[in-house]
């Protein structure tokens, strides 16, 4: 398996690097840079992008020696050496290298993709082959073992079956009574009344389908700013959003300072969903007083981020103690067991100035549809979904990337969206340490 990720890895890197250089080179031509109105002038514009993203692949990949052929060797490495213009080796090593360029078109979301299953399936056998995974006191641990597992499966049957739907968000799944409650906009939609599902022992279960209608849309809570609130001069203010710091981290490689907050919060018309590339709008300040924070240094949106790490100003210090909250004791990894005993969680939300806003964990490794600020709809996987305690929200408009801590103090999450009464869906912290290699300030 090993032999598999390690070049998985390496065209990860390759087609990060191509994808800069591409949108880069896109980036100096208004004909490339801009959507056409036109369909068949949207097609032709795409193709020429993917032209130039083939182009700069191949080129990548040759000045790197990327052999696709010699990839799974023990001996494998990149780069140029004297007896790799030898005969045989320089035809190989060239059309190696032109066969993985072709490959790095792509784009790093698939070897991202590609890189995750991999990653599972390793965990997967290391957890199959771990006896400690399959000792059981009594039977009704080895019922709520498989039904644990068959629940995942559903998940991810309902999530496949369900995204592509137009005004879907996301679905809860009532094991034991058979019931999906799938939350939608209001509308038709298309969804069935009953889904079948072939459990893990065999037996096909049939699923009741209820649809709720939501009167208000699950979307990212940057606030925007409306007239008569303060404001600064052009150069400070890049867009009318803003959302919340959810907590000073630090980079474990070098123990480099960073701000965590969610990428949308902080994000420009002028930056690129897909891959973060600097434009010169990366300044970011304090809504209220127009005083600078910092700018923005990395930010990723894939299919399990949302977030942006903002390096401070020389002159900015960050607390680490949360208004209404005690200092976080460390970070904490949300799994199924929260989701049964309902955990409560807290915030401090940038409206409440008097008490901490409290919910529960309603659910674990939910995927949910959300309307992002330039009004796309884009999906994020692996959340977890908080209930208020009360008929107050738990989070609106203004807390995106606000720290979420647990009844005994943990830092568990970050908000990311919800629907401002009774949703609220938050990325799991742990997800976002081992992706980007952070902790939590001390």
């Amino acid at each position: 398996m090993d032999k598999v990720i390690q070049p998985t890895i390496v065209l990860l890197i390759l087609s990060l690097i191509t994808e800069k250089i591409a949108n880069f080179w896109k980036l100096q031509y208004e004909s490339l840079a801009s959507k056409k109105e036109l369909e068949t002038d949207e097609k032709l514009r795409e193709k020429n992008i993917q032209l130039i993203t083939i182009v700069v692949g191949i080129i990548v990949s040759l000045i790197s020696k990327a052999n696709l052929f010699n990839f799974f060797k023990d001996n494998f490495n990149l780069f140029w050496t004297e007896e790799d213009f030898k005969g045989l080796t320089l035809f190989s090593n060239i059309v190696g290298s032109i066969v993985s360029g072709l490959f790095l078109s792509l784009g790093s979301k698939f070897f991202h993709d590609l890189l995750d299953m991999l990653l599972q399936v390793k965990n997967l056998k290391r957890k199959l082959n771990d006896k400690a995974d399959w000792e059981f006191d009594n039977i009704s641990e080895v019922d709520e073992y498989i039904q644990g597992n068959d629940v995942k499966k559903l998940k991810q049957f309902l999530d496949d079956t369900f995204k592509s739907i137009q005004g879907y968000y996301f679905n809860e799944v009532d094991y034991e009574n058979q019931l999906i409650k799938v939350h939608v906009k209001k509308g038709p939609t298309g969804i069935q009344d009953t889904i079948p599902f072939k459990a893990l022992s065999g037996k096909t279960k049939l699923f009741k389908v209820q649809i709720i209608e939501e009167a208000d849309e699950i979307k990212t809570l940057g606030m925007t700013l409306k007239p008569s609130d303060e404001i600064a001069n052009q150069d400070a203010y890049r867009n009318a959003l803003k959302g919340s710091i959810a907590y000073p981290v630090v980079r474990n490689s070098d123990n480099k300072n960073f701000i965590l907050t969610c990428y949308h919060a902080v994000w420009n018309e002028n930056h690129d969903w897909d891959i973060f590339l600097p434009v010169g709008k990366e300044d970011v300040v304090h809504p209220l007083y127009g005083s600078a924070i910092g700018k923005i240094k990395f930010a990723f949106k894939n299919s399990r981020l949302d977030v942006a790490l903002i390096e401070p100003g020389a002159n900015v210090s960050i607390d680490t103690s949360i208004p209404l909250l005690d200092i976080p004791k460390a970070t904490r990894k949300i799994d199924e067991t929260d989701k049964r005993r309902k955990t409560t969680v807290k915030i401090k939300s940038i409206t409440n100035n008097k008490i901490a806003t409290s919910g529960k964990i309603e659910d674990v490794e939910v995927s949910a549809t959300i309307k992002y600020p330039d009004g796309q709809y884009r999906s994020l996987n692996n959340l977890f979904r908080i209930k208020p305690m009360d008929n107050n929200p738990f989070s609106i408009g203004g807390d995106s990337g606000s720290l979420v801590v647990d009844e005994w103090n943990y830092a568990v999450g970050i908000v990311v969206a919800g629907n401002e009464k009774d949703i609220t869906f938050a990325i799991p912290i742990n997800t976002i340490f081992e992706s980007l290699n952070l902790k939590i300030k001390q």
